[in-house]
């Protein structure tokens, strides 16, 4: 039993084994022995197959069931459509064609559908490669019916599979990780001890705006550096924090600088060594490797003697850059290398635990995102709610891991900008609550904080109206120009965290509205929301997937084909069990053709096994066909368990046997059947490889490069029309560059997910792979916050004319870094070196100061609501600039697999 455990997690292809090897012979024995219909046998024996061994639908029991009603459902249908086709047989290969590419591209919009796809062609295949008079069609639909009668039950009753969600507990974890993550952020922010959970109310009597005489602060406080890259979020093999942590590159620094930027307090972070090219040693997709750390910029700048505090917009020189153990190093000043008082240290402590937790928790619900070669969502409200918290808190945790790598003294904190942190944090704990009982959680906490939190962000926006220094002169230099623009570097950020948070909140309280409905409205597919419904979802997604690019499409027509032309061979050639033609085709048929011609052996070599077991197994028999009843289910039970616990090959021989028993049962024992299924095996592996060799023979590897150029190419242009809209140009289409940047970003997320799941040495590093994917989804969120930062300025007439130079300013800057991302996905696409990263650009810099202080004021000289958000529109520009370097560098990895 612990090698089964071993090989076997949480026996799940045994639990469905266990159920067939039951259910299964005794249906064959009620329609064989006792109804003595070997038609309606026939059917009952794989429908069961089918429905119990090949399908194992999660979540709650009542989603179960219905997913196993529909099967059975969809099965009559096809039953009905393949005898009804069988002959002639140029019609049966057109439809065969038809309805192989329906059911393989169905499963593009529900993992139900995908996991489902050889269970509905088996109903299909079975009924058009045995040609029958349509007077056999009730026996084959009686046949059926009784199968699914029977599945129903068995699925509730018969060791019934544990509910649990694949997303929902990592997603908790992350969500508890990130709040214990912001409120030591806080505690640093405070200078004092760390704050506990649920503090956040009491601090909100001291975070409210500076009165209208406060000073405001002054430009000349110690900033961060201005061009410390931003990292690229978490991703599925975020092993450790100090990957988020990289040294300075020095061969950047005397490189151009054609790029807007802000003052950051974002970290560098470490290069990592890549992980691994090596095959992995099962069918299993690998969990994609740890991805390099990005390389940050240097801008050139006078060195500071150890020691000794940086001025603002001053960057670090190599020979002053810290390891990520010294950046991070407790007891230790991040920059002098001083010994800290012991609260200083205790909390540094609690901050590096807590960078810890949050990567640890980030990868963890990555690598569950990761591991099935199919997006793990359905078409209901709910799983389109939780799988869309993937990407979400994959982007907070990158945000945390784009940790302030700031001078000592620390910049100057807006008080509301650690309210915002704390009543994040809250709102997050609620969050995970929910997510750990989405039936019967109450969503009203979450609710209550969610508007707190938002109510905290305007009021932010306020007070930060206040703290912008727009009366107070500013020098030419570059150091005062950064140090103006640095006096929002925490409020960024807070809006920044913010906006992800109440994201994820929606999306969390979406998800337990939708298990909370009615049993009414869940039969009728009412979604809690005004959000899309089911229909308009998976439309979309289809759409999405109507490229000539698109991997699932590639898969669904080869898999067509392959069917099409098994059907034809298998009737032009008149062979006793063509059915067997079309599963052999079926089964090996991969996304390429080295992975398809491996199936093929395997299969063949397998199938050839267990001819011989079955023929020796008949031999030993002889004429004692009872003892075949006793076997059989014992046939079953290793068939169903040989494919997950010790190989494909070992699979198939066990499937063989399996038919063997099965077609000798009330017959003498004819050893010719073993002959015949290796025959039919091999014809139909032979057509899989025909089909792999002329369709797609590269299959994800070289696809994925094109889906990461095509998802860079809308999510630049979704940031340039984001920032335009918002900047006073209504003419830029930002929803429909939105919806856009959405379908590409779904292409390229199943086209990972193959790659991934092909089986052989990847050409390209999975490391560089996956930083290069999470990229994507950084880019796009980046342009989501943008648009919801200027929402409702624009329903309040603020948005501005876009007329004045700090709206040109960004204007330009957002066009020259979605530019850059335009030449990345060339360079990807042609599989040429990447472009040079972008760097600041001071003198851009100082004419959007120079603008704001003139331009963006009122009568008394303060600064307006919109000078914030145009800085802060400009700081969101800046971090897709600052995840550039890294990206560069996992394009230059990467570049073996265009």
């Amino acid at each position: 039993m612990g090698w089964l455990r071993a090989h076997d997690p949480d026996l799940a292809a045994t639990r469905r084994a266990a159920r067939t090897a039951l259910v299964m012979p005794a249906l064959f024995a009620l329609c064989g022995q006792v109804f003595r219909s070997p038609t309606m046998a026939s059917f009952a024996a794989f429908g069961s197959f089918s429905m119990l061994l090949l399908v194992d639908f999660t979540g709650p029991m009542v989603e179960r069931l219905r997913a196993q009603a529909g099967l059975a459902a969809a099965w009559l249908v096809l039953i009905s459509v393949g005898t009804l086709v069988a002959r002639p047989l140029w019609l049966a290969v057109a439809v065969t064609v038809l309805v192989g590419f329906a059911v393989l591209f169905s499963g593009v919009v529900s993992s139900v559908l995908a996991g489902s796809a050889t269970a509905l062609l088996l109903g299909f295949v079975l009924p058009v490669a045995t040609p029958a008079p349509l007077s056999e069609l009730p026996a084959r639909l009686a046949g059926a019916g009784l199968a699914a009668a029977a599945a129903l039950p068995a699925v509730c009753l018969l060791w019934p599979r544990p509910v649990a969600d694949p997303l929902g507990t990592p997603a908790a974890r992350a969500c508890r990780a990130a709040a214990e993550d912001l409120r030591a952020d806080a505690s640093g922010l405070a200078g004092r001890d760390p704050v506990p959970s649920g503090a956040a109310g009491a601090d909100l009597g001291g975070s409210g705006p500076p009165a209208p005489d406060a000073p405001a602060p002054t430009p000349d406080a110690p900033a961060s550096p201005p061009d410390a890259p931003a990292s690229p979020p978490a991703s599925a093999a975020s092993a450790s924090p100090a990957s988020a942590l990289p040294a300075p590159d020095p061969a950047l620094e005397h490189a151009p600088t054609p790029g807007l930027g802000s003052a950051s307090d974002s970290p560098p972070a470490s290069d990592s060594p890549p992980a691994s090219d090596s095959p992995p040693a099962s069918d299993s997709p690998p969990a994609p490797a740890s991805p390099p750390a990005p390389t940050p910029t240097s801008d050139s700048a006078p060195d500071s003697a150890p020691g000794q505090a940086l001025s603002p917009g001053q960057a670090l020189s190599p020979s002053q850059a810290l390891s990520p153990s010294q950046a991070l190093s407790p007891g230790r000043a991040p920059l002098t290398g001083q010994a800290l008082p012991p609260a200083q240290t205790a909390d540094a402590a609690r901050r590096r635990c807590a960078v810890e937790c949050t990567a640890g928790a980030s990868a963890e619900l990555r690598a569950a995102f990761d591991a099935t070669p199919y997006r793990p969502t359905g078409l209901s409200a709910t799983s389109r709610a939780v799988v869309r918290l993937v990407d979400e808190l994959t982007w907070l945790c990158g945000i945390l891991a784009d940790r302030p790598f700031r001078t000592d003294p620390a910049p100057a904190c807006d008080p509301a900008a650690r309210t915002v942190r704390l009543l994040a944090a809250d709102v997050l704990d609620h969050a995970a609550d929910l997510l750990a009982d989405l039936c019967h959680g109450d969503t009203g906490p979450l609710c209550t904080a969610a508007d707190e939190l938002d109510a905290a962000l305007r009021g932010m926006e306020r007070s930060s109206t206040a703290r912008l220094p727009a009366d107070h002169p500013v020098g030419t230099c570059e150091a005062d120009v950064y140090g103006f623009l640095a006096v929002l570097d925490l409020s960024f950020r807070a809006q920044e965290l913010g906006f992800a948070v109440l994201q994820i909140a929606g999306n969390v309280r979406l998800a337990a509205a939708a298990e909370q409905r009615r049993w009414s409205d869940r039969l009728l597919g009412r979604d809690p929301d005004a959000s899309a419904a089911a229909l308009t979802s998976a439309r979309e997604r289809a759409v999405a997937h109507l490229g000539r690019g698109s991997v699932w499409l590639h898969n669904s027509l080869r898999g067509a084909v392959g069917l099409g032309i098994a059907v034809l061979l298998a009737g032009v050639t008149d062979v006793q069990h063509s059915f067997w033609v079309l599963l052999g085709t079926l089964s090996v048929l991969r996304s390429n053709a080295l992975n398809t011609g491996q199936k093929a052996l395997r299969a063949v070599a397998g199938t050839v096994v267990g001819s011989i077991l079955g023929a020796g197994l008949l031999h030993l028999i002889g004429h004692h066909g009872t003892a075949l009843w006793f076997v059989l289910p014992a046939a079953v039970l290793v068939a169903g368990i040989a494919p997950a616990a010790v190989s494909f090959a070992a699979g198939q021989a066990a499937f063989t046997v399996t038919l063997v028993v099965l077609f000798n049962i009330g017959h003498d024992p004819d050893f010719h059947i073993a002959l015949l299924r290796v025959q039919d095996i091999a014809l139909g592996c032979a057509v899989s490889i025909v089909v792999a060799l002329f369709f797609w023979p590269r299959g994800a590897a070289a696809a994925v490069h094109r889906a990461l150029a095509a998802a860079y190419t809308d999510s630049a242009g979704y940031l340039a029309d984001a920032v335009a809209h918002a900047l006073g140009h209504p003419a830029a289409a930002a929803d429909t560059a939105g919806r856009e940047a959405a379908a590409a970003a779904r292409r390229l997320d199943d086209a990972f997910r193959t790659f991934l799941a092909e089986r052989g040495a990847k050409p390209a590093s999975l490391a560089d792979m996956s930083t290069l994917v999470t990229g994507v989804v950084a880019l796009r969120l980046a342009a989501d916050a943008v648009v919801s930062l200027w929402r409702e300025a624009g329903a309040a007439g603020e948005r501005g004319d876009g007329q004045t130079e700090a709206h040109r300013a960004v204007l330009g800057a957002a066009d020259r870094v979605a530019g850059w991302y335009r030449s990345l996905a060339v360079c990807l696409d042609a599989g040429t070196a990447a472009p040079a990263p972008l760097h600041r650009r001071p003198e851009v810099a100082a004419r959007l100061v120079e603008s704001i202080r003139t331009d963006l004021v009122d009568g008394t000289g303060r600064a307006t609501g919109t000078a914030v958000r145009v800085i802060w529109t400009g700081d969101h520009v800046d971090v897709a600039r600052r995840l550039q370097p890294g990206l560069a560098t996992a394009a230059k990895g990467s570049a073996g697999g265009g």
